[in-house]
């Protein structure tokens, strides 16, 4: 589980397809461990997106590195998700709701 702040770029577009970067600083926990790590670290990802209405398929794909706040080592977490996302092309609001291998979640965000 994750939390964080993000940052996302579009680095590819595409004639159905765009490509973003993201990054972001959050805390992180890895409940797949013995002995649970917690801790703040960084988050890196790719999202795709295909359609250039509103109406978005959305798959994402990357790495969370954190701090163990209890032993002071590094832990990671992968991540992968697949959603649908509502964003206009000119931007302003984006809702987007999605389900992955070691998550379930939903945003609400704003594009400048």
């Amino acid at each position: 589980m994750q939390e964080s702040i993000n940052y996302e770029r579009k680095i590819f577009d595409g004639k159905s397809v765009e490509l973003y970067g993201l990054i972001g600083a959050g805390n992180g926990v890895n409940f797949y461990t013995d002995k649970n790590p917690v801790g703040p670290g960084g988050l890196a990802a790719i999202t795709l997106l295909t359609g250039k209405k509103n109406n978005h398929f959305e798959m994402n794909t990357g790495l969370f590195v954190g701090n163990n706040q209890d032993n002071n080592t590094i832990h990671t977490i992968p991540t992968f998700s697949v959603g649908y996302r509502y964003q206009e092309p000119q931007g302003g609001g984006i809702f987007r709701v999605k389900v992955g291998i070691l998550e379930i979640g939903f945003g609400i965000d704003y594009a400048f």
